[in-house]
């Protein structure tokens, strides 16, 4: 690709106060602090995820492997605009493409200029990009609301420089906006339908479902590795795995407590049956409106509709507490049904060059005929290609393939592989701060709870069977439940013995496995336990580590769906 000579631009359209210059460094960025949280009030649109603190926690989590790029704007000294880029390398089909985008993407719902966003402003910032056309091969803008100035400045600008632009529409947003007088803020109640009843009565019936707001930043800590379990759950068996498996995102969520519960914009939201979690969610508080962000729910409620009576319910309580509602990103059906307005959220695409334009101009030609249509709407296909696009991002182009190979021979056969280790004394000791205790008869919904197996399931109903005919697990817990092991009939010479063993991602998984079965040996008063788990699995691992003796190994081989021992 040809990079364009450095003094082919003219910059006399541009006011001669103005200047931009590059910050590409943390420290420098935080040198601007007092100026950006200045700017922000007076931007287009003041929003919590353009805050200082919110983009800082994010690129202090994500930005190991990215560049920073901020464009400061001054005019006479005075800074009139920062733009909050950032770098990223980006493979395809063995090239490198050098992606200039704002900060905090893809996590960012909304995203834009701090300061002024005028046509002036917008073409200084775009020309510094041309004449700087070394650092880039590509522009990808997202999340800028279609009604704002910048954006149609931004297009504007690209345009008129005769660059291959193309915008699309990246996410609708809704909220709701509380439109009557203040005093009736008190009685604010949203509609019930017969479906929504039916589920309350439910729960009514089981001691009622409750919603309060977290306060203490403790409690908040405690809760959000709750919320990180269930969202595990819920979505480990799904072609999508929670982000909550890569521990970057746990530490970012972590950093946003610490950072913006001080300063009173966090909003935590949690909807109890009794003492059980049915869901949470982890929302923003800035200037009198909340922003919701993310949601989980206890996967044993999975058929009541735990999430969409989390939101009704969490919605009412706000709104009559004085807020008014932001659900950011994405339309799902609760979010329709609740807002009373509605956004989009735009995306401004600048490609190395008028062939990679049209390459993506015909693709988007085809996916609206009506072929593409149906194959966008089929939920099975949906789920191959992301299941697809989330390996291919896990294994590199190099190792897909072959991955490829196994899931298409796992649809015809299945080969499963059990391990069982022998552990002895000397080598698992009780661990400090995690206590294990038996099971009893009540025990069956919290264990469920944690295995993500939801009430009317078949695997939820063998273990409540087990658990009423006297098979015992051990439960490990630190506060919150980080380990479940089923006591198991005896493996050879071996009288104790442990199987169905499953730790919590969120937790040192060596740790949680030594306190059980140092307990388990301890309780039997036996010198060596066996333990049994899938090879290959992260639990097969620690136990390698912790050279436990392989003594066994069962396969059972599935053709079509028939299993052969």
């Amino acid at each position: 690709m040809n990079v364009p000579p450095m003094n082919k631009f003219d910059h006399s359209h541009i006011p001669a106060p103005l200047t931009v210059r590059m910050v590409s460094t943390s420290d420098e960025w935080e040198k601007l602090e007092s100026d950006w949280n200045r700017l922000l009030t007076q931007s287009e649109q003041d929003q919590i995820f353009l805050s200082y603190s919110w983009l800082r926690c994010w690129w202090d989590t994500f930005g190991d492997d990215k560049r920073l790029c901020l464009l400061v704007v001054t005019n006479n000294s005075t800074t009139e605009c920062i733009a909050p880029f950032m770098i990223a390398d980006h493979g395809r089909l063995g090239r490198v493409i050098r992606t200039i985008s704002f900060i905090g993407t893809p996590e960012i719902d909304y995203a834009g200029f701090i300061g002024a966003s005028s046509s002036a402003v917008v073409s200084a910032v775009v020309d510094f990009l041309l004449v700087h056309r070394e650092l880039w091969d590509r522009i990808d803008l997202a999340q800028i609301p279609e009604g704002l100035p910048l954006f149609q400045n931004l297009v504007t600008a690209f345009t008129e420089h005769g660059l291959p632009t193309r915008t699309r529409h990246a996410d609708q947003c809704l909220g709701y906006c509380f439109e009557g007088e203040p005093s009736a803020r008190t009685t604010f109640a949203i509609r019930r339908g017969h479906e929504v009843k039916r589920l309350l009565n439910f729960f009514k019936g089981e001691g009622g479902l409750t919603v309060e707001r977290i306060a203490s930043p403790e409690a908040i800590k405690n809760h959000l590795d709750e919320l990180m379990h269930l969202h595990i759950s819920r979505w480990q068996s799904t072609p999508t795995p929670s982000q909550f498996c890569d521990e970057r995102y746990r530490r970012f969520f972590h950093a946003l407590v610490d950072r913006l519960h001080p300063v009173g914009q966090l909003c935590f939201m949690l909807s109890r049956k009794g003492e059980t979690p049915v869901a949470m969610s982890f929302n923003y508080e800035y200037k009198g409106t909340i922003f919701h962000y993310t949601l989980a729910y206890n996967p044993f409620y999975t058929k009541k509709s735990p999430g969409n009576l989390h939101v009704i319910l969490q919605s009412e309580k706000l709104v009559q507490a004085g807020f008014d509602l932001d659900f950011s990103r994405g339309a799902g059906p609760y979010k329709k049904i609740l807002s009373n307005w509605q956004r989009a959220n735009m995306q401004i695409i600048v490609y190395e060059s008028g062939l990679s334009r049209r390459v993506a101009d015909w693709w988007e030609k085809a996916k609206g005929s009506s072929f593409g249509r149906t194959m966008t709407n089929n939920r099975r296909i949906m789920e191959w290609k992301m299941r697809l696009q989330h390996r291919l991002a896990e294994r590199g182009i190099v190792r897909f393939p072959f991955w490829m190979v196994r899931a298409l021979l796992g649809r015809i056969v299945r080969v499963e592989t059990i391990v069982t280790f022998t552990c002895r004394q000397d080598q698992f000791s009780p661990q400090p701060g995690i206590a294990v205790t038996p099971s009893d008869i009540g025990s069956a919904e919290k264990i469920a709870t944690f295995m993500g197996l939801h009430l009317e399931s078949a695997s939820y109903h063998h273990l409540k069977t087990d658990i009423e005919s006297g098979v015992q697990f051990w439960i490990a817990t630190t506060g919150a439940m980080v380990g479940v092991a089923r006591r198991s009939p005896v493996v050879g010479s071996i009288q104790s013995c442990l199987s169905s063993c499953m730790i919590s991602q969120l937790t040192n998984s060596a740790e949680a496995l030594r306190a059980i079965v140092a307990h388990e040996l301890v309780t039997s008063g036996e010198e060596a336990c066996s333990v049994s788990v899938p090879d290959g699995s992260h639990l097969s691992a620690v136990l390698d580590e912790l050279r436990a003796e392989r003594i066994r190994v069962d396969r059972s081989i599935s053709f079509f769906g028939y299993t052969l021992k």
